[in-house]
């Protein structure tokens, strides 16, 4: 699984060694060299010719009977691609930011805009191992082409006054027509198709040849590089007099290294990387005083080996794949050494953001005894305290809009801050300036984590599938839970028996969904089973509706629900946090819910301190001066808050933070997940705890340079691997700027015993020598002189291990030569191959076995190597490996500096207190937790449930299922008389009209329609003793208009009126429904000026009557007649109405002989008294 772009892929990658029982092949601080990388194809255009050879079976009896079939070959060409005109960087200018891994140029050094000394030899490091042999440039067969290859490019170094052009050699060189623009490096930008318009001349030498027509359009540049020194740089130096061109001494300037990336930025490529370095030969100006510019060309070689001497011209022009300017400094100035040196001292100290562990914490008093320690200050100490704290004073508006002062710190601090800062402190919020303190000795607001919070949020709400990813796990949650509390309602409202009958009052999901096969069965089956053959068979049970059960409120925000919504989310949220193994997800396992994967790798990451802008890491600049380290410890509130932030996204459901269930639950899986060691790994997830940061320029010059820790256990052999998995030393390496770096750390002191920092195997500086000496009679030096420290170099199968061995310089000491013959001091080149070959023949003879170890005498297998190497010599030209050793100091010491051990070794003591106990990696547990408030469940106490029902007192008729054999003839119905005999009371029904705010009246000054509603009720003794089958009621409503003739006078109000405003023959007010009784339809019709309103059953033979309550009807939008109907009393004192009547008539079934009866009822009609405001 690829970890590219991942931002904790340092520990992601330890784990997965871990998973996978690998150990790492190259160890921290080890490298392998080689010579070469030759690429399986060079770039240019190759043949492929494919043959085909068939031999038939002997056995076949066709067998030379046929004449063989001839094979055709087949021919085909292919082209490889590869860089030719330009080389590409991650910014444009060299240096290099290794967190762009799609550049081709790693890094360079000196870097862009920098200093370095004059003895040093500008170099290039490339991410593919294979560029510098990518072409082939030279036809030469070397006699050690098994050791050392020829590179197509070569790198230059020049001053100013080598590359600049007159007016005239401007003109004369680059035509207009051309287009070539001037480049900050004195080098010319333009189309690699125009370079064939630049034609050579008796001043000009155009070695480039014309691109492929694929290329043209490529922005590429040139040099004009003056003859004379055109000459010494592309000639063999060997040879007394030479006639061309020769290449063959680059191939001792390029090799490749494959080192542990361990603790560089280059760890996000994996634990070991091959890189390709191509070294200069030519150093900056040797006889300046003052610093000097210096433009660094990778030039392409093709063309040049075996041109001719005598075809240069004054200016010959080349192709500069890639340039960059540095400044070389005089000598006895700034080095790489001292750089290391200088870091934390010159009076400005190892502090950590001033880390002082000897303050008092912030969590150590609480209740009335806090803040006392403050009693008595000053005011200037008081805010000295804030500031040893690590907190400075910003701009802040208030929410009224005044602008005042505050204090803010980030998420690092120089002091411990205990989590939570007390028992009453939870960091879980809907706005988050609730999260803001207020300092009474200051009368300072601490904005920290209130600005924590909205960064939190933020973030979260640019993070596009972070936000998608939490509302829709939130929904599952809150879903899910609500599904299943209302279960829980749902089970315990049951019978008693309905956990093991069918009639069960809740069934899942899944059971409904696997119950639809069996009730689509029963629903064809209904014709069959109720009405076999006509049978005339009903269940007098049908519409018999048993007493219901008191409603009880199953919304959200009932008691009886959100009671328990938090145990819920927590069930639910445990099934959506595992992995399909079943225990928590990791990284390295598959979710059951990629959602829930998302939401907890953003919450590490964050955790981590991914994504936050570095103005909260270094509030003030004061706090992280120029050459300096400094340390901190992570306050975990404040990253707590941040996450908190964004966990409040997606919040629809509350507005008090501690009844979030959703969040609050989440928050108890991280807990659980960070609680719970890894599966196969043996400890629980690393979080930081503590770290520092760096500023230096040494970040600038080398991009990765190299940091381990040691800690107080550690595991390097196999048999400590088997026996305790070793975590990862370091958790985030991570450049805030290219001269800022920030390192988080699982462990503070003592747990962490040193800090190292290495210069990189791969971006080493180079250096021509010890010391190039002018001749100083003076002092003894009869000539130039150069000086050579001859490093142990161990080139074997089996090479010597022990460092104390390996370290020191070969014969104990520098070598003086005399400088004609390793150094050019007119052209500032180096004798390549003379220089290379004294390097191997010093190794061959001065590498000898200690008589005294062994016994024996002879030469030292150590160095095998019969012929020079592009590595070796890479190897002798490294400057010293320096190393920065940061320690703590002993207790009751004010030491700064400790010993140095090696020339190549530093040491500085750093004031570290013992903080805590130390723990084995399989003791400890994650730092961090998460502390959400407790959910207010007491808040919400329900009632008592209502007790079940009880059981019905009948059973369901279970009719038998018809099978025909013969017609049955039903008996004949006794006969009746044409007029009962027997007597039989009137049925009784209760009629009522009006609206449904009254039901004593009807008014008539309303303005608009409204609905009335038809109340008929069936009285208890008719429905006990007529046995009658009711079949229809049918109401009739007068309708008329106020300007209708015979109307009775204002003065009557014992005469009917009509009650409805006629309407026009085409209007079609809303249609009457049924209130609830649903084996009746209601319908309307009209006689005149009556309107008819029908209640049928649906069935033909009627309802009983002793099953029927009511059959009451809503009769919409309906317009009153708008009566004046007079306010006051009568003569007897009585309140005035208005009357109609409503006229009612009931159809029943006596057998087959129906039965009418004749209904009505008087109807109040009054103006309704509106109230008044």
């Amino acid at each position: 699984m690829s970890l590219k772009g991942q931002y904790r892929h340092l520990t992601l990658r330890h784990e997965q060694r871990i998973l996978c029982d690998e150990v790492p092949k190259l160890q921290p601080g080890e490298a392998q060299f080689h010579s070469f990388y030759l690429p399986s194809l060079t770039a240019g255009l190759h043949d492929l010719t494919i043959s085909q050879t068939v031999t038939p079976d002997k056995d076949d009896p066709k067998h030379g009977k046929e004449p063989p079939a001839r094979a055709i070959d087949v021919k085909r060409q292919f082209d490889v691609l590869a860089p030719e005109w330009s080389l590409s960087s991650s910014d444009g200018g060299g240096g290099g930011s290794s967190d762009d891994q799609t550049s081709t140029v790693m890094s360079v050094f000196p870097a862009p805009g920098q200093t370095a000394q004059f003895r040093t030899l500008p170099h290039m490091v490339f991410r593919d191992p294979h560029l510098p042999w990518a072409r082939r440039v030279s036809k030469q067969t070397l006699p050690d082409k098994e050791k050392n290859t020829i590179p197509w490019f070569a790198l230059i170094a020049f001053t100013a006054e080598e590359l600049e052009l007159t007016n005239n050699e401007r003109d004369t060189i680059f035509p207009p027509k051309v287009g070539a623009t001037p480049n900050e490096n004195l080098g010319w930008d333009l189309r690699a198709g125009a370079i064939k318009d630049i034609e050579s001349n008796n001043e000009l030498l155009n070695t480039i040849r014309e691109p492929e027509d694929r290329d043209k359009q490529i922005k590429t540049s040139v040099v004009a590089v003056p003859g004379p020194l055109f000459k010494k740089l592309f000639t063999d130096s060997e040879d007394p007099n030479p006639t061309q061109c020769d290449v063959a001494k680059f191939r001792f300037l390029s090799h490749v290294r494959t080192v542990a990336t361990e603790g560089t930025m280059s760890a996000i490529e994996g634990e070991s990387g091959t890189f390709s370095i191509v070294i200069s030969h030519r150093i900056g100006p040797v006889d300046v005083d003052s610093a000097t510019p210096v433009m660094v060309h990778l030039v392409s070689l093709q063309g040049i080996d075996g041109l001719k001497l005598s075809g240069v011209k004054d200016k010959v022009l080349m192709t500069s794949l890639y340039s960059w300017t540095y400044t070389a400094l005089p000598p006895g100035s700034f080095d790489v050494r001292s750089a290391l040196q200088n870091i934390g001292t010159g009076g400005k100290g190892l502090k950590v953001l001033r880390t002082d562990n000897t303050s008092t914490l912030k969590a150590d008093k609480s209740g009335p005894e806090s803040g006392k320690e403050n009693i008595g200050l000053s005011m200037e100490e008081l805010v000295t305290k804030r500031q040893n704290d690590g907190y400075t004073l910003v701009r802040h508006r208030t929410v009224t809009g005044e602008q005042t002062a505050a204090m803010y710190r980030g998420p690092l601090s120089p002091t411990r801050v205990a989590h939570p800062l007390n028992a009453n402190v939870s960091f879980q919020s809907n706005f988050g300036t609730d999260l803001q303190i207020l300092d009474p000795n200051l009368g300072l607001m601490d904005i920290s984590y209130a600005t924590a919070w909205q960064l939190g949020r933020t973030l979260a709400m640019s993070d596009q599938s972070f936000t998608a990813s939490l509302a829709r796990l939130r929904t599952a949650i809150h879903r899910d839970a609500l599904a299943r509390a209302k279960e829980d309602i749902y089970k315990r409202l049951g019978s008693e028996d309905s956990q093991t009958i069918d009639t069960v009052a809740y069934h899942s999901r899944a059971r409904v969904v696997s119950d639809i096969g069996s009730t689509v069965a029963c629903l064809n089956d209904i014709n069959s089973a109720l009405h076999a053959s006509a049978m005339p068979t009903v269940d007098t049970n049908r519409w018999k509706r048993r007493e219901p059960v008191p409603e009880v409120n199953l919304s959200l925000r009932s008691n009886h629900i959100f009671n328990q919504m938090y145990s819920q989310a927590l069930y639910v949220s445990t099934g959506l946090s595992t992995s399909a193994d079943g225990g928590p997800y990791c990284y390295h396992t598959v979710p059951t819910n990629t959602d829930y994967a998302v939401v907890q790798e953003w919450v590490l990451d964050k955790l981590h301190l991914a994504g936050i802008p570095a103005h909260h890491f270094i509030p003030d600049p004061s706090y992280l001066p120029p050459e300096t380290i400094r340390f901190f410890h992570v306050d975990a509130n404040w990253t707590d808050a941040m996450v908190d932030g964004a966990l409040s996204l997606a919040n629809h459901v509350t507005d008090d933070p501690a009844e979030d269930f959703c969040r609050s639950a989440l928050k108890a899986r991280l807990n659980e997940y960070l609680s719970t060691p890894l599966k196969g790994i043996g400890y629980c997830q690393q979080m930081p705890t503590y770290g520092f940061l760096m500023k230096s320029q040494l970040l600038v010059q080398f991009p990765d340079i190299a940091v381990s820790a040691e800690f107080e256990e550690q595991f390097h052999t196999r048999e400590d691997w088997n026996k305790a998995k070793p975590t990862a030393p370091i958790l985030v390496q991570r450049k805030l700027a290219s001269d800022t770096m920030l390192v988080l750390f699982d462990r503070e002191p003592p747990g962490l015993v040193s800090l190292k920092f290495t210069l990189p195997a791969h971006q080493q500086t180079f250096v021509v020598a010890a010391g190039l000496h002018k001749e100083d009679r003076a002092q003894g030096r009869m000539q130039d002189e150069i000086e050579v420290e001859h490093q142990k170099i161990f080139a074997s199968e089996n090479p010597e291990t022990d460092p104390i061995k390996r370290g020191g310089w070969l014969g104990g000491g520098s070598k003086t030569y005399p400088m004609a013959e390793l150094f050019d001091w007119q052209s500032r080149t180096m004798r390549v191959v003379e220089y290379a070959k004294k390097i191997h023949e010093v190794l061959s003879k001065e590498m000898f076995r200690d008589p005294k170890e062994d016994g024996k005498h002879g030469p030292l297998d150590q160095y095998t190597e019969p012929n020079p190497t592009a590595a070796v010599f890479a190897l002798q030209l490294n400057e010293p490996i320096y190393t920065l050793v940061i320690e703590p100091a002993p207790r009751n010491s004010n030491t700064v500096t400790g010993a140095k051990t090696r020339k190549d070794n530093m040491s500085i003591s750093a004031d570290w207190e013992h903080l805590s106990p130390l723990l084995r990696p399989e003791q400890r547990t994650s730092s961090f937790r998460f502390h959400p408030p407790p959910f207010p469940a007491d808040k919400y106490t329900p009632s008592a449930l209502p007790s079940p029902p009880p059981k019905p007192l009948y059973q369901p008729t279970n009719l038998l299922q018809y099978v025909p054999t013969e017609s049955i003839i039903l008996p004949p119905a006794p006969p009746m008389p044409v007029t009962p005999d027997v007597v039989v009371a009137n049925p009784s029904f209760d009629l009522k009209v009006s609206p449904i705010e009254y039901d004593s009246f009807i008014p008539t000054n309303r303005t608009v329609p409204f609905d009335l509603i038809f109340s008929i009720l069936v009285s208890p003794s008719s429905q006990s003793t007529f046995t009658y089958r009711l079949t229809k009621l049918t109401v009739r409503l007068t309708l008329g208009d106020l300007k209708d003739a015979g109307l009775p006078s204002p003065d009557d109000d014992k005469s009917y009126r009509p009650l409805i405003v006629r309407k026009p023959k085409n209007s079609e007010p809303p249609a009457p429904t049924m209130l609830s009784n649903l084996r009746f339809n209601v319908l309307r019709s009209y006689d005149g000026d009556v309107m008819i309103l029908e209640v049928v059953s649906r069935t033909a033979w009627g309802v009983d009557m002793y099953t029927l309550k009511e059959a009451s009807f809503v009769l919409p939008m309906v317009e009153v007649i708008p009566w004046e109907v007079p306010f006051g009393k009568d003569k007897d004192g009585a309140e005035r109405y208005w009357r109609t009547w409503v006229q009612m008539k009931s159809e029943f079934l006596m057998g087959n002989d129906p039965l009418v009866w004749e209904h009505g009822r008087e109807v109040l009609l009054k103006r309704e008294v509106k109230a008044t405001p």
